[in-house]
């Protein structure tokens, strides 16, 4: 039996438009909830950025109330992270627990829910997130399986798979690897076209191993075009019907997973890194061309790709370089982040304290 392990991130910038945000409702996140209800042997897990909580609150509560149903019914586990969907590394300790515990407090409220699991914003990782997600009592994540390879000792493509365990300074999380050729496949190619790589992977894969699909819950209605195939067209209704039927394919959610498998691949020391095409995007121009280069030559060198060498990629915080504004903005925030934290009464002690 294939686990799959079918996580959504719906997510809106703070501050996007309101008309924005009622357009992603109507055409994607309230349709997709309808055809999942449809499937009750499907389970999922959901993260969704706190402005979007906020909204739904304010505008359609019942959306919620459906979203509580669904996990009181054992369907849908709940995934946290960063209240406002901070890049992770990027705020500094004590802004990273108000954060996180912000989440928490809103999702018990609301939901009733502890999640175990969070939501790597961007998948932008550095190994000290580890850490800081223990600390709050996060016991698994997800990121891309390339980011995974980079840290693996010479995996082929069908390696990664399952979870694996990263730590620092003794304190450890669970990794959950994002399958890349499924991100790409959903919801982009036939459902049966889908059932069949699943299948295709069953079969090569030990059994009671997990494959992870991870990606934007905007991909099934608000990217171009997909409203009428995933829904008009029934793609996404055809899909979970299929995955029901199948005698070799299971949902489960990741904490569930972590129960049933309790030992993780190995031990993985993963570097910094994105998903790949964020490594391409935050090189200087030359070098992003160069990678470019790097990144076809491996993929048209069958040896090389076969054994998936970690790609050429750059640092998230090269962007702080390259656009000062945006450094100015970084620096000004962690500034008035922490005045914040110093006075505001409403701030819990703890993070209050300075590090």
């Amino acid at each position: 039996m294939l686990h799959l392990l079918l996580v959504i991130h719906n997510h809106q910038p703070l501050g996007n438009l309101p008309d924005v945000f009622r357009k992603a409702y109507e055409i994607a996140y309230k349709p997709f909830l309808d055809v999942v209800r449809k499937h009750p042997g499907i389970k999922w897990a959901l993260h969704s950025s706190s402005c979007l909580w906020e909204w739904f609150e304010k505008e359609e509560p019942g959306y919620l109330d459906i979203l509580r149903q669904e996990h009181a019914e054992g369907r849908l586990e709940f995934i946290t992270g960063g209240m406002w969907e901070p890049i992770q590394p990027l705020i500094g300790t004590r802004a990273f627990k108000h954060q996180f515990r912000l989440m928490k407090k809103y999702l018990d409220s609301r939901f009733g829910v502890k999640p175990q699991g969070s939501w790597t914003t961007e998948r932008v990782w550095e190994p000290s997130l580890a850490g800081k997600l223990s600390d709050e009592g996060v016991r698994y994540t997800f990121l891309d399986d390339s980011q995974l390879r980079a840290g693996l000792p010479s995996p082929d493509e069908h390696q990664v798979w399952g979870y694996y365990r990263t730590e620092y300074n003794g304190k450890s999380v669970a990794i959950f690897p994002i399958n890349e050729k499924l991100r790409y496949l959903i919801p982009f190619k036939v459902a049966d076209e889908v059932l069949r790589f699943l299948e295709n992977l069953a079969q090569d894969l030990p059994d009671n191993a997990s494959i992870t699909y991870g990606d934007d819950g905007e991909k099934f209605g608000m990217w171009p075009e997909t409203n009428k195939w995933v829904y008009e067209k029934g793609w996404l209704d055809r899909f979970l019907g299929l995955i029901e039927e199948s005698k070799i394919i299971t949902t489960t959610h990741p904490s569930k997973y972590i129960e049933i498998m309790p030992h993780p691949r190995q031990r993985v020391y993963i570097p910094t890194s994105s998903y790949r095409e964020m490594g391409i995007w935050n090189l200087y121009p030359k070098r992003n061309l160069a990678a470019e280069e790097i990144h076809h030559w491996v993929e048209s060198n069958p040896r090389i790709k076969n054994i998936e060498p970690p790609h050429a990629h750059g640092l998230f915080r090269t962007f702080l370089a390259r656009y000062p504004e945006s450094r100015f903005m970084h620096e000004r925030a962690h500034e008035l982040i922490d005045l914040i934290l110093d006075h505001d009464p409403g701030v819990e002690p703890s993070d209050r304290n300075r590090n």
